[in-house]
C-alpha cells in the first residue's frame, strides 16, 4: 500500500510525514468488471487510487453519445478534481475490467486539510495546476481568466476547508455586561470589607487585581495572555510592589526550563519524532482491542515527559485512535470506540502530573511555590514523589474505561494500517536522530541532578541550543513554534508569588486563617477541600487561571498545616481536566476533533468524567502516608 500511495503523482509534492497522514483516511473497496462507479453530474466526494485493475473513463455529450477519453491502470488515480472542487463530476467512469481500490472520501480530506496546515496549500496549488492543465484548450484570453479564477477559488476553497468557524460573537453581550458590572460592585464591596479589616493599601490593592482577573479570564472579557501580563504591569504602577519584584518571573529558571522544553517539544514535532514513536509503540502490542487500548494509554505515558503539552500529545494522537477503531471494524458512537478514544484521552492527556517536564501546567505550578520549595523540586524528585499516585491514578483509570466501554464482540485489528504509515515514514532521519539524542541525553541530565547539580532549566537551554546549532530549529520555527504568548503571560504569572510575599500578604493570610483550622491535623479534610474547591472553580475558570488562583488561596496555609505547597501543585494539576462539561478541558476538546466528533457522545463518556472525580479523591487519600514517610507532610 505504502509504495502505491507513494507513487501517485497527485500526492508526489507531499513529505514523507504528512503522506503517513493520509493513509489511515483511505478506505479499500473492490468492484465488478462493467461496474458503473460514478456517473457524470454525480456529486463528486471521492478521490479513487487504483491498486489492480481498470477503468473507462467517457462523458456524454448533448445528443446522448459516449465518448471515451482515457483508460487507467494500476497505480493511476481519478476523481481529484471533484473532490477538490467539491463540483459535480465531469465525466463518468465504469470498471474495464475486476477492480480494487482505494478510496479518500472529501470528508476525510477535509478532516485532514483542517488539522494540518500544510496540506491545505499543497492541495490548493494542486487544484490550480490541474485546473489549468484541464483548461489547457481554451482560447488563450480565456484560458488566462479561467486561471486566475481558479486560483482564486483555489484560496477561496483552501481558506474555507481551513479556517471554517463560527462568526465571532461579541465579547462585550447584555450577559456579560450585567455579569462584569457586578463583578465591579464585587470589588468595591470587598474594598470596604478589608479596610474595615485593617489589611494595608498594597494589600488590598493586590487582592482587588487578582479579583478583576479572576473575573476577566471567567467572562473571557480579554485573552488570558492579556490579563496575566496586565497583572504585574498594574501592580507596579499602582505602587504595590517594585519592579524587579513583579517581574521576577521573567528571572526565574522555571521560565528557561519551559522555553527548553517547548524548543525540543518543536524540534520532535517538526521532525515527526514523536509520530514515528508512537507507531512503533503502537505496533508492539497485540493486535486485538485490548492490547490496542492499553498500547494507546501506556504509548501517552511513556511519551508525556518527550513534549511537554498535552493538548499537542492529545491532537497527535486521537487521529490514531480513529483510524485503530476503523480498523477493528468498531462502529462509530460504540462503546469499543468511545473505549479507544478515552484511552487516548487518559495515556495522553492525562498523565502529565507525572513528570516534571509533562507539561506547562507543571512548569507554571513549580514556577507559583516559595523559592525555598521549588529550589529542591528536580526532576528525579518530581517523579518520586509522583510516582505512586501515577501508577494507582493508571491502573484504575485504565480497568474503569475496560468495565465500562468494552465491546461484545471479539475483534482482531489488521495491522497493514500502522506497518504503511511506518514504511511511508522510511528510515529515520539525521533530523530525528539528534532529536532523538537530545530528548535521551536532557532526560538522563535530569535523572542525574542530584550527582551533577546543573539546573534543569540550563540543562534543558542546553538542549535548545543543540537543536539550533544543527538547524533543526532555524529561525522561522523560533519564532513559529514556540508558544512565547504563553511563555510572556507564564513569566508574568510567576511572579505573583514573590509580589506576596514582598507585601507580607502571606504571612497575614496564615494567621487570619489559623485560628480557624481546628482540624488541622486532619490532613485528609484539607486536602479533600483543595479538590472539592478547585473543581468548584473549574466550572467558572480555565485550567491555568485556577491553578493560580488555587495557588495562591492555599500556599499560605502550608505553614500552619504541615502540608508542603508542592502537595497542592500536584493535586491541582491532577484535578486539571474534568470534562463535566464539554467545554471545561481543552484536552478533551482536543480527542473530540481528532477523533472527528465520530468515536463517542458527551453522554456516553460523562459518567466516566465522574468516575474521574472519585478516583481522584481515593488516589490523593492513599498517598497520605506515602507523602509523610518521604517528608512531604508534617
Amino acid at each position: 500500500m505504502h509504495e502505491l500511495i507513494a507513487n501517485i503523482p497527485l500526492f508526489s509534492g507531499l513529505d514523507r510525514i504528512n503522506l503517513a497522514k493520509i493513509i489511515p483516511e483511505m478506505e479499500k473497496t473492490s468492484f465488478a468488471a462493467g461496474q458503473i462507479i460514478f456517473n457524470q453530474g454525480d456529486p463528486g466526494d471521492s478521490l479513487f487510487i487504483i491498486v489492480d485493475g481498470f477503468v473507462n473513463i467517457f462523458c456524454t455529450d448533448n445528443e446522448g453519445k459516449a465518448q471515451e477519453l482515457a483508460c487507467l491502470g494500476t497505480g493511476e488515480c481519478f476523481g481529484e478534481i471533484s473532490l477538490l472542487t467539491g463540483q459535480p463530476r465531469t465525466a463518468s467512469v465504469k470498471a474495464a475490467t475486476g477492480l480494487t481500490v482505494y478510496v479518500l472520501s472529501q470528508t476525510g480530506l477535509y478532516s485532514l486539510m483542517k488539522k494540518h496546515h500544510s496540506l491545505s496549500i499543497y492541495f490548493n496549488e494542486v487544484l490550480a495546476a490541474r485546473l489549468l492543465a484541464t483548461n489547457a484548450g481554451l482560447s488563450g484570453e480565456k484560458r488566462e481568466e479561467n486561471a486566475r479564477d481558479t486560483l482564486i477559488n483555489g484560496r477561496y476553497l483552501t481558506e474555507n476547508i481551513t479556517y471554517r468557524r463560527r462568526q465571532p460573537t461579541s465579547r462585550f453581550n447584555n450577559t456579560r455586561i450585567s455579569i462584569a458590572l457586578a463583578g465591579a460592585a464585587l470589588c468595591i464591596i470587598s474594598t470596604f470589607f478589608f479596610l474595615s479589616n485593617g489589611l494595608s493599601k498594597p494589600h488590598i490593592i493586590f487582592i482587588e487585581l487578582l479579583l478583576a482577573a479572576t473575573f476577566c479570564w471567567g467572562l473571557n472579557i480579554f485573552s488570558f495572555h492579556v490579563v496575566s501580563l496586565s497583572l504585574p504591569v498594574l501592580a507596579v504602577l499602582l505602587g504595590v510592589t517594585a519592579t524587579e519584584t513583579a517581574f521576577s518571573g521573567f528571572s526565574n529558571s522555571s521560565w528557561y526550563l519551559l522555553l527548553g522544553v517547548f524548543a525540543i517539544s518543536a524540534s520532535i514535532s517538526k521532525t515527526g519524532l514523536l509520530f514515528r514513536l508512537a507507531l512503533l509503540l503502537l505496533r508492539k502490542f497485540p493486535p486485538n482491542y485490548f492490547g490496542q487500548t492499553l498500547a494507546f494509554a501506556l504509548t501517552g505515558l511513556i511519551l508525556t515527559p518527550v513534549i511537554p503539552s498535552n493538548n499537542c500529545r492529545a491532537a497527535l494522537a486521537s487521529p490514531l485512535a480513529r483510524s485503530l477503531s476503523q480498523a477493528l471494524n468498531l462502529k462509530n458512537y460504540s462503546p469499543g470506540s468511545a473505549g479507544m478514544a478515552m484511552s487516548c484521552l487518559l495515556g495522553f492527556g492525562q498523565m502529565s502530573f507525572l513528570f516534571l517536564n509533562g507539561s506547562s501546567s507543571n512548569l507554571l505550578v513549580l514556577g507559583l511555590l516559595p523559592a525555598e520549595v521549588s529550589s529542591k523540586i528536580t526532576w528525579g524528585y518530581w517523579l518520586k514523589a509522583a510516582l505512586p499516585m501515577g501508577a494507582l491514578f493508571f491502573f484504575l483509570s485504565y480497568l474503569l474505561i475496560i468495565l465500562l466501554y468494552r465491546p461484545q464482540e471479539k475483534l482482531r485489528l489488521n495491522p497493514a494500517v500502522i506497518e504503511a504509515q511506518i514504511k511511508i515514514l522510511g528510515q529515520i532521519t539525521m533530523q530525528e536522530k539528534i532529536s532523538l539524542m537530545t530528548v535521551i541525553i536532557t532526560i538522563l541530565a535530569f535523572l542525574t541532578q542530584p550527582w551533577h547539580h546543573i539546573n534543569t532549566a540550563w540543562i534543558a537551554m542546553l538542549g535548545f541550543l543543540i537543536l539550533s546549532g544543527c538547524a533543526i530549529l532555524d529561525e522561522k520555527s523560533v519564532r513559529s513554534d514556540i508558544d512565547w504568548s504563553y511563555l510572556i503571560a507564564f513569566g508574568s504569572l510567576t511572579g505573583l508569588g514573590s509580589i506576596m510575599s514582598s507585601i507580607g500578604l502571606t504571612a497575614v493570610i496564615a494567621n487570619s486563617v489559623a485560628p480557624y483550622l481546628h482540624f488541622t491535623g486532619n490532613k485528609v479534610l484539607i486536602l479533600l477541600s483543595i479538590i472539592l474547591v478547585f473543581y468548584l472553580i473549574r466550572f467558572a475558570l480555565p485550567a491555568a487561571p485556577a491553578q493560580i488562583i488555587t495557588m495562591i488561596m492555599f500556599m499560605p496555609l502550608a505553614s500552619v498545616t504541615g502540608i508542603n505547597p508542592f502537595i497542592i501543585g500536584l493535586i491541582v494539576i491532577l484535578c486539571s481536566n474534568p470534562w463535566f462539561l464539554p467545554h471545561q478541558s481543552t484536552v478533551y476538546q482536543n480527542v473530540i476533533n481528532g477523533t472527528e466528533g465520530k468515536s463517542f457522545r458527551h453522554e456516553q463518556v460523562l459518567k466516566l468524567a465522574l468516575a474521574h472525580f472519585v478516583i481522584t479523591l481515593v488516589v490523593i487519600i492513599t498517598q497520605i502516608p506515602y507523602w509523610r514517610g518521604i517528608g512531604l507532610l508534617r
